[in-house]
């Protein structure tokens, strides 16, 4: 199978983004990192063409570090919540019970 070598296709090339309502609109035109100029035309190719490397496997195991660490701040805080909670409930049944022991 072969890649085509056009810019919009190419790892140095960054399209533009216009905003529209309630979202962004990819134009057909961007910026060459390696060239450091315009590209007028997402379709246009050159010598400098380069294959877009992707790495999934190492994104999701990014994106899985990263997940766990969020779940580990939302355990701490539900913790810190509950422990919260427990004491106001055991500060509340203390104030009852001196209130009708007395």
């Amino acid at each position: 199978m072969s890649q085509v070598k056009e810019c919009w296709n190419c790892r140095f090339y960054r399209a533009y983004y216009k905003k529209g309502f309630c979202t962004f609109v990819k134009l057909k035109v961007g910026w060459c990192g390696m060239k450091h100029t315009s590209i007028e035309d997402n379709h246009n190719t050159c010598g400098r063409w380069d294959k877009i490397v992707r790495i999934p496997e190492l994104r999701k195991t990014v994106a899985l570090k990263k997940l766990n660490q969020s779940v580990d701040i939302l355990c701490e805080i539900k913790q810190i919540l509950l422990e919260d909670q427990e004491e106001s409930r055991s500060y509340g049944c203390n104030a009852q019970t001196q209130t009708i022991k007395e």
